[in-house]
């Protein structure tokens, strides 16, 4: 939706030295400043008792004009 993005997935996640099996769901939404720079934000929720129940993620992403290498 023009400058947004809205994204989520259901995830699963196994734990072999545990022996269990986890589950959960994100979703997210970022915003495009400009061309080199996105502001966004997630909240996960886990499903099984194992998991963890809330979570919220902020962050960016800055694109550099030029290469570095």
């Amino acid at each position: 939706i023009r400058k947004f993005t809205i994204s989520g997935e259901i995830w699963h996640f196994s734990q072999p030295f545990q022996q269990g099996n986890t589950t959960g769901n994100l979703w997210a939404v970022a915003y495009a400043l400009r061309g080199n720079l996105v502001l966004d934000a997630a909240m996960n929720h886990g499903f099984n008792s194992i998991s963890t129940r809330w979570e919220a993620f902020f962050g960016f992403t800055y694109l550099l004009p030029k290469r570095l290498w």
